[in-house]
């Protein structure tokens, strides 16, 4: 969030996040909990989903900046899949009494529990791809991780997914946190192939070449999801998983547009390797069945690029990717419709000046007094899920 209201630099979140870390850990958050047996079971509980969020922001950070996951030597718990309501206060002492769970058994902390499932692995995947020495994996173990990656996905997939005739107060929330580990996981897949690739530049590519390119798609449909209304029905795995377009028969509510916000890069990281696999003729030439054609994957890439032109001018970030992915899709259209390539980047300079000239509307915090939540910002992030 410091990079996107300030515009700093990447590697002031890395000094920032290793204080974070540090005083985390001058709290004892990342050891176990019956080390400290005076704390009550609910204060326990909240320690470890703090630390769990903490490790979430510790290898968000590592990803973006290049760097490694910081600290790996703790022996902290995995949250408890329990709701906030079941801690009660007897009289000889605190005690734990289920009382209910949403369809699908989804409780408070379902979300923690899923969430440190997968953050071995993915800390694994980051420190492997980002580490300046290691050489390159062998392709057995980027297949392993995939799966393993992509079994530990459905297994949330299959917890978070409320089902078409289950009732939940909680909907929009659920589907935040299902979209947001979507979101993970995938950004974590395009790094690994790419990665891979390019360590590799001969031999067997075609796999991670598929797997970037559906990995690419899926966290572009998810960009299209955060920033169009958020559903108040059940997206079925089937909409959701379309290659051919977006599909949603559901009910608008309320956008999601700062989830959008805080992944742009990871958005914008992927259309660019849907600009590359569209330059070399991957959709052509790769025949995959869960792979769109060329046009639709086209279509895609100027949807998202309009959800990109949409949020330009809400910090320096934001403005900078427009601007490089603005150029990028100019040059890609230039080269297939053999149109001037100066004038097409010409034209691209002239859109780039009018978002500009409008972009005030569009500011992250609006003269007029608005409130950030009503400009794009969730009053309270804690709504969902993401910072208990």
């Amino acid at each position: 969030m410091m990079e996107i209201v300030k515009g700093s630099d990447m590697t002031h979140l890395v000094f920032l996040m290793g204080f974070v870390v540090r005083l985390a850990m001058t709290m004892q958050l990342h050891r176990k909990t019956n080390l400290f047996p005076d704390i009550c079971p609910l204060e326990a509980e909240m320690r470890k989903r703090v630390w769990v969020t903490i490790q979430l922001l510790d290898l968000d950070v590592a990803m973006r900046t290049g760097t490694s996951y910081l600290y790996r030597e703790h022996d902290a718990d995995v949250p408890m899949d329990i709701n906030d309501a079941d801690f009660h206060r007897a009289e000889h002492g605190w005690v734990i009494h289920p009382r209910w769970t949403s369809p699908g058994g989804l409780t408070d902390s379902t979300f923690q529990v899923r969430l440190a499932g997968l953050l071995p692995i993915l800390t694994e995947i980051t420190n492997t791809v980002n580490s300046p020495t290691k050489s390159s994996t062998e392709h057995e173990k980027i297949r392993a991780w995939d799966s393993q990656l992509r079994h530990k996905l459905q297994g949330a997939e299959s917890v978070l997914t409320v089902p078409p005739y289950g009732q939940t107060d909680n909907l929009e929330k659920v589907n935040a946190q299902l979209q947001f580990l979507r979101v993970l996981v995938h950004r974590t897949l395009v790094a690994l192939h790419h990665h891979h690739i390019c360590a590799l530049r001969a031999g067997p590519t075609r796999d991670s070449t598929i797997s970037i390119m559906q990995s690419s798609l899926t966290l572009l449909r998810t960009q299209h999801t955060w920033q169009s209304p958020l559903r108040s029905g059940v997206q079925t795995r089937t909409s959701s998983s379309s290659s051919s377009g977006f599909q949603d028969s559901s009910e608008p509510t309320f956008p999601l547009g700062w989830l959008s916000d805080l992944c742009h890069d990871d958005f914008g990281a992927a259309m660019l390797h849907l600009v590359l696999a569209i330059r070399r003729g991957d959709f052509d030439n790769v025949k995959h069945g869960n792979l769109p054609s060329r046009s639709n994957a086209s279509a895609i890439l100027r949807q998202s690029l309009e959800h990109k032109r949409m949020r330009a001018c809400r910090s320096i970030p934001h403005f900078r990717e427009y601007v490089g992915l603005t150029l990028s899709t100019a040059c890609l259209k230039s080269t297939d419709t053999g149109a001037d390539m100066l004038t097409t980047l010409l034209e691209a300079a002239g859109q780039i000046e009018q978002t500009v000239l409008q972009g005030r509307q569009d500011l992250l915090w609006p003269q007029s007094g608005q409130f950030a939540g009503q400009a794009g910002l969730p009053p309270d992030p804690f709504v969902y899920g993401f910072g208990q």
